[in-house]
């Protein structure tokens, strides 16, 4: 659409200003109505696709799901990794990266930081393996996560008992359609 250059209406008299507000009011409802009518169109496009939006979204959810057991219970299927890349796709599973949770006997954070804080594992030795307050953050005492994920394998489970906290790293379901696969389907749809 070619723009057009905004030449403003010149006013000489009050006449003159009265019609051009009196036009202005006119448009600006005329503009406010068109937009609720385009508003009002899209939501009725949407409703009737949405029956057989949900169908397509429900179908996509009970496919994945019974995709992910048959991965859980086949991992024989993976060649020793952890996805199979297909023509059409690729699924599998996908490690997140590690965070550092509350486990079940802290209550806050600010409780884990005091006992990590006070945290500290000897070796047979006596030599301290592992001290808590290395990775508490001072001021309004923190826990320093990024800290104990860097050190994360070097911490004893005994530390991470005492400080109440524990080291997650999930491991994720995944499917991925490949993108040339879609922009075809998404190219013969047009």
């Amino acid at each position: 659409m070619k723009k057009t250059k905004i030449k403003p209406v010149l006013i000489h008299s009050r006449e003159a200003m009265l019609a051009v507000v009196a036009n202005l009011v006119s448009d600006k409802l005329a503009l406010a109505a068109k937009q609720v009518e385009i508003e009002q169109a899209k939501a009725d496009i949407e409703a009737s696709y949405q029956s057989e939006i949900d169908e397509l979204a429900r179908r996509c959810q009970t496919n994945e799901a019974g995709l992910h057991v048959w991965s859980v219970q086949h991992p024989e299927e993976f060649d020793g990794g952890k996805s199979i890349d297909l023509p059409s796709a690729t699924f599998g599973f996908r490690t997140c990266p590690p965070s550092v949770e509350k486990d079940k006997s802290a209550r806050t954070w600010d409780d884990v930081a005091a006992r990590l804080a006070a945290t500290v594992i000897n070796d047979a030795t006596g030599q301290a393996i592992f001290i808590g307050e290395n990775f508490v953050r001072y001021g309004s005492p923190t826990v320093d996560k990024t800290g104990l994920i860097a050190v994360r394998d070097e911490i004893p489970e005994a530390a991470k008992k005492s400080a109440g906290f524990t080291i997650e790293q999930e491991e994720i379901f995944f499917f991925k359609p490949k993108s040339e696969v879609l922009e075809a389907s998404s190219q013969e749809a047009a």
